[in-house]
């Protein structure tokens, strides 16, 4: 039976109080499933070490797949270096496997990273990886019961691109006045999409104000107002990503 389900960005543990011990339950299950087994504490060693990623590096990008609000899915990683992310996990519930959820995961955070010109690379474990070849991607090394696997993704095309933790020196496209630049980082607002034109340069950022209502800068200017389809597409993303 085809399972309904939708894919969004995850940007923080807000939302969700109980995001690591979720992440937890979904990697636990999934790997239980072929064999996997866990010593005692190996629960909050998990949540831990989720934890400690978002915390230690600057650019987390996380998805996750839901089913009546209920996360059954997620695709997991950071930014290494300029031009380098490491997905650090993808798994999905094993009742729900099956229904491509895991596959338009890795999509979602494919297209994310791309913005950056990005580089995945990422470990799986070996009853994995036919997934991940699967999805065009190339397997280094053996690591034990594990195997490195990395893909180079093309140059980003047109369209809108969801900002994790805003950092406007790591985009890899023509930077945008100096004047809204230097206003974006005082702001205290959350850039939180950014549209790339098909020159590769942001034109235009949708940002979430601490009242929960949205800014968008376009050609450099605020815009007091939704006009025209760009805007239309990028306020959709933003309430669509609340």
């Amino acid at each position: 039976m085809q399972q309904n389900y939708v894919v969004r960005p995850i940007f923080n543990q807000k939302s969700d109080p109980k995001l690591w011990d979720n992440f937890a339950d979904i990697e636990i299950s999934a790997r239980a499933q072929h064999g996997h087994m866990f010593m005692y504490g190996a629960y909050d060693n998990i949540i831990d070490a989720y934890y400690k990623a978002w915390k230690n590096f600057d650019n987390n990008v996380a998805f996750g797949a839901y089913v009546n609000d209920s996360l059954v899915g997620f695709a997991n990683g950071y930014q290494l270096g300029l031009g380098d992310f490491y997905l650090d996990s993808l798994f999905v519930k094993p009742e729900f496997q099956g229904h491509g959820i895991g596959k338009n995961l890795l999509a979602e955070f494919e297209h994310a990273v791309n913005l950056f010109h990005a580089n995945i690379h990422g470990m799986s474990y070996s009853w994995a990886l036919g997934f991940y070849k699967h999805q065009s991607y190339n397997i280094r090394t053996n690591v034990q019961d594990t195997q490195n696997f990395t893909k180079k993704l093309k140059r980003p095309t047109a369209g809108i691109y969801p900002v994790f933790k805003w950092n406007i020196g790591d985009f890899r496209v023509k930077q945008m006045a100096n004047a809204d630049i230097l206003l974006l980082r005082k702001s205290k607002h959350r850039p939180i999409a950014v549209y790339v034109n098909e020159k590769q340069e942001i034109d235009s950022i949708g940002l979430i104000k601490k009242d929960g209502t949205e800014q968008f800068y376009f050609n450099d200017k605020l815009l007091p107002d939704i006009r025209g389809l760009r805007q239309q597409q990028i306020q959709n993303y933003l309430l669509n990503s609340k």
